[in-house]
């Protein structure tokens, strides 16, 4: 009975993720779990005679977690602060279940063919690398006769900016939401328009990955400010140098 109600909440978890509902690939952490599914159709293939308390409650926290993350998806617009931080938590979730899972397979494994064990890391590894964080370089290019449904956005963005503060300071404007809902976009449309062109001189567009240079160990903050320098002119192996030779960001002032 035990093993039934394990494959039942499995292929509940299946169902919802590779259904005939599209949308499903629009929820939050949707790689993550997709990267989860792979290591739990190895683990059942592996054991014949799966009984696992663990493994039981992992499934339900998953299917769990799935409904959530689907509740969340048929959200319009920006996320809250508070959704923000339901999307984080389920994160850690899914990353600490995902680690757990893959001890499972490694121990039903053990013995009798390590090779699989392996290839399945190497396979999620590499599912999970080339999902949760692709690079994608945008342009301060966009074609606004095309872009339909922000023009309060903008309007709200552009006063943020152009509007005149009782002393000169710096200014941050922070846009945040879940991938594919339009923030580069947004931030392309107030980047070009009139008002912004007129206030800010120069405006430099600066895209960023997650580890933009290819060093995973580099400080954020010193990416950014090479990316920025490039941007502006200076060439690459000047600012190569300000950085190995001159201390750094005090080499630099």
């Amino acid at each position: 009975m035990a093993q039934e109600i394990e494959h039942y909440q499995m292929e509940q978890f299946e169902n919802v993720l590779d259904g005939n509902d599209k949308s499903i690939s629009k929820i939050p952490r949707y790689s993550q779990f997709q990267a989860i599914k792979t290591v739990l159709k190895e683990i059942f293939r592996s054991s014949s005679a799966l009984v696992d308390q663990q493994l039981r409650d992992k499934l339900y926290n998953l299917n769990n977690a799935l409904t959530e993350c689907r509740i969340l998806s048929r959200k319009h617009g920006f996320y809250s602060p508070e959704e923000l931080l339901t999307i984080n938590r389920i994160r850690m979730e899914l990353k600490q279940i995902k680690k757990e899972l893959k001890t499972i397979l490694g121990n039903s494994n053990r013995g009798s063919n390590r090779n699989i064990d392996e290839q399945v890391v190497r396979n999620v590894v590499s599912i999970s690398s080339k999902d949760i964080e692709p690079f994608r370089w945008s342009t301060r290019s966009v074609d606004a006769s095309k872009v339909y449904g922000f023009d309060d956005d903008v309007l709200s963005m552009e006063k943020l900016l152009v509007q005149e503060e009782s002393r000169d300071r710096f200014k941050a404007i922070g846009v945040v939401g879940r991938e594919g809902i339009g923030k580069t976009t947004l931030c392309q449309l107030v980047f070009n328009k009139p008002e912004v062109k007129n206030k800010f001189l120069p405006r430099i567009w600066v895209c960023m990955a997650r580890h933009p240079d290819g060093h995973d160990d580099e400080d954020l903050k010193v990416a950014i400010v090479k990316r920025m320098l490039v941007y502006l002119g200076v060439g690459k192996e000047t600012v190569k140098s300000i950085f190995d030779e001159k201390r750094g960001l005090e080499g630099l002032l």
